[in-house]
């Protein structure tokens, strides 16, 4: 399993995730076999 870490360059990280997390949660449900994990302005993504 491959994992790469993505640091998020944003001023303003509820921009970036959306309100009630939709835009993150859109990504997510766009890649259904890739794991990610968000903490703060680190994402970590799991795949094949």
């Amino acid at each position: 399993m491959t994992e790469k870490r993505i640091l998020l360059e944003v001023s303003d990280l509820n921009k970036f995730y959306g309100v009630r997390e939709a835009n993150f949660d859109a990504f997510v449900r766009n890649f259904p076999r890739l794991k990610v994990v968000a903490r703060g302005d680190v994402i970590k993504l799991n795949g094949d």
